[in-house]
């Protein structure tokens, strides 16, 4: 996924509920705001993937995202578009469907934190991530079923500083913690779940501990991080671990300015 030429400015909570005699639902969610420099445009086309509304303002936008995965419970919405100039809001249950349409200034882009889900929002100094630990342990294919299912992937860790925070998980009873990054496809050649995009050789120095990866048995295909050890380690896919799950936040480049955190 591209890097974004914005900035995130703000915050919308979102407390929605839907109850039956039978069942009761609770969606809660934070939406982090990216807006782009310059004045927003008039959009030229609405055909889009995503679904369409028109209203007030961000936080109605906001509350039909949560609502419609309430009322629809295979389309889960965690993202959308609003135009203040034209009232235009576009839902979606993928940042990535909205991301065009930022990139040419129809409106502020929000993505959200499914605190619903049990999704947490984390920083570690200018990096953050929204996090669910997940303490069951399970083999790594199944991890990444579970977090596809929670709609997210295996946290990764691709600088330092993400290392940090998904380190900060690791205690005594949570010892190993799988990495959302494996060499299964292709020995050697390491891809990262968030995006499929390869490990540089920069990552592999900085991220992985001294002398690893080892591929002392071909079958060590996947990351983990490990209480006591710095870095990430090689191990095969069927060992059972505790995990981490990530749902995408757009991660906007600071270009001049203060970035403010508002709760409306």
């Amino acid at each position: 996924m591209r890097g974004l030429r914005g900035v995130l400015v703000g915050v919308i909570c979102i407390y929605t509920g839907l109850f039956s005699p039978t069942i009761g639902i609770i969606n809660n969610i934070k939406f982090f705001r990216n807006v782009l420099y310059g004045p927003p445009s008039f959009p030229q086309s609405l055909m889009v993937t995503s679904q369409l509304k028109i209203k007030h303002s961000a936080t109605q936008c906001a509350a039909t995202c949560r609502t419609s995965a309430q009322y629809n419970q295979s389309w889960s919405c965690n993202s959308f578009l609003f135009s203040r100039i034209t009232g235009l809001c576009r839902i979606a249950h993928s940042v990535a469907l909205l991301e065009d349409l930022f990139y040419q200034g129809h409106g502020d882009l929000y993505a959200g934190c499914d605190i619903g889900r049990g999704y947490r929002l984390y920083t570690s100094g200018s990096t953050k991530a929204c996090l669910l630990l997940v303490r069951s342990v399970q083999t790594y294919h199944n991890a990444l079923t579970i977090c596809h299912q929670n709609q997210g992937y295996i946290a990764s860790t691709k600088t330092t500083e993400k290392m940090n925070l998904i380190q900060s998980f690791l205690a005594k009873d949570v010892s190993q913690i799988w990495i959302g990054l494996s060499d299964a496809v292709k020995e050697g050649v390491y891809i990262w779940e968030e995006d499929g995009s390869e490990l540089t050789a920069n990552q592999l120095y900085e991220l992985f501990d001294p002398g690893e990866p080892s591929d002392i048995s071909p079958t060590e295909d996947c990351s983990v991080i490990r209480l006591y050890y710095s870095g990430l380690n090689d191990v095969g896919c069927n060992f059972q671990y505790a995990f981490v799950c990530e749902m995408k936040l757009m991660n906007p480049v600071q270009t001049g300015g203060l970035t403010t955190h508002n709760d409306d």
